[in-house]
């Protein structure tokens, strides 16, 4: 089933609901909508290798690119339905033609290029990801085939080994040194660089709908079952684990990437974002995207640190991630004697105790009472020089006065 398929069936079934299940810990949706135009369905993005984060237009018939600020600007293809996108070992970028059955070229200057020889007439070209052998590899979702192009465009198709009628969809590289695909039917592929093809459905729900693939940081591949709504987990070895607990109803999960925080997120048609842990764990964020705004299609991690997903209403939207708070630990200074003590926010007395951020520099000087002298310090700091501290846990420190002799 194809994108535009799928956002037909979303629409007609009336689940582009708002929702609100964003944790204490959200994270912060930002939304871009100025330079893409009306109407375009912005699909699949990935992070290109210019810096900025590249983007189709199923749709408008378009590729994009959008800076980590948000500065988009726009490229014209053929009336091709655009559709998943990934970076070439030359540096350019490739990206499926749907309508045309043709992969297509941009550079980062925008310049296109398209190839069709070697292709499979009406195969309707659908995912498409770097391979480790230096050449794209890429899903035919009709022709029933997976193939390669190489950088100078020639294309091989691999058809044995993948049962008839099964929807190859999206195609990522694995953690060992092999191309996993999608079935829709329910089936995952993997596919040497040789073209042997093997496919795996044990543990999996059929006809669940699998959409989007990731290699994790687990070692092993995360997908998403658009129809059975729920994540999917597959080792090398082929043994799959199903997800579901915290899937609201009806999300329809549909694409999925490795996030810089070591989780894996998706995104769920009904305008919600999902993060999964490899533990399992499943949160949902919808606070930032626009209520009934469209389908949520493709997610990448951005070379911002943020991730970056498509909606197709016509905006691409950023997802930055909230840092865990650095720890804070206290420093206590007690003073013996008369005098003061200073540094950053501690002015003691009476001030005499402070939290501050673990690691931070901090710098204590003495100053005598009249008729007093600085004796020294003890306990994290000694001598009678300024005290340097950067502590990571709680520290105390003594400063001693004397009365001067007469």
């Amino acid at each position: 089933m194809g994108s535009g398929v799928r956002r037909v069936i979303a629409l007609s079934l009336g689940l582009l609901l708002p929702a609100s299940v964003a944790g204490a810990a959200a994270p912060t949706i930002t939304e871009f909508t100025t330079g893409i135009t009306a109407y375009s369905n912005p699909d699949e993005i990935v992070a290109g290798p210019d810096g900025n984060l590249w983007f189709t237009e199923y749709n408008g018939n378009k590729t994009g690119k959008i800076t980590p600020a948000g500065v988009v600007t726009e490229y014209r293809t053929a009336e091709s339905g655009s559709g998943a996108i990934a970076v070439g070992a030359d540096g350019n970028l490739l990206f499926a033609e749907y309508f045309d059955h043709k992969i297509a070229k941009v550079t980062p200057a925008g310049v296109v290029t398209e190839y069709s020889k070697g292709i499979t007439l009406d195969s309707a070209p659908f995912g498409i990801a770097a391979g480790p052998d230096g050449n794209l590899w890429f899903t035919e979702y009709v022709g029933n085939n997976i193939a390669k192009i190489t950088p100078k465009g020639v294309v091989t198709e691999y058809s044995r080994g993948i049962t008839y009628g099964s929807g190859p969809s999206r195609i990522t590289a694995g953690p060992d040194g092999n191309l996993w695909f999608t079935e829709e039917e329910g089936r995952i592929g993997k596919i040497t660089p040789g073209g042997v093809v093997t496919e795996y459905s044990v543990g999996i729900t059929p006809y669940s709908g699998l959409v989007g693939i990731a290699a994790g940081p687990d070692g092993n591949l995360w997908f998403t079952e658009f129809n059975a709504n729920k994540i999917g987990r597959i080792t090398p070895a082929g043994v799959v684990t199903e997800y579901s607990a915290g899937i609201t109803a009806h999300g329809d999960p549909n694409e999925i990437t490795a996030g810089p925080d070591g989780n894996l997120w998706f995104t769920e048609s009904a305008e919600r974002i999902g993060e999964i842990t490899p533990a399992g764990v499943v949160t949902e964020y919808s606070a930032g995207i626009t209520a009934r705004g469209g389908y949520l299609g493709g997610i990448t991690a951005g070379p911002d640190g943020n991730l970056w997903f498509t909606e197709d209403a016509g905006r691409i939207a950023r997802i930055a991630l909230h840092a865990t708070p650095t720890p804070k630990v206290t420093v206590n200074v007690t003073v013996v004697g008369k005098g003061r003590i200073a540094g950053g926010s501690i002015k003691c007395p009476p001030r005499c105790a402070v939290r501050i951020a673990s690691g931070a520099k901090l710098t204590l000087r003495a100053s005598a009472a009249r008729g007093y002298r600085f004796a020294g310090w003890r306990g994290a700091c000694t001598g009678l020089r300024a005290c340097s501290l950067q502590p990571t846990s709680a520290v105390k420190v003594t400063a001693t006065f004397r009365k001067r002799r007469s």
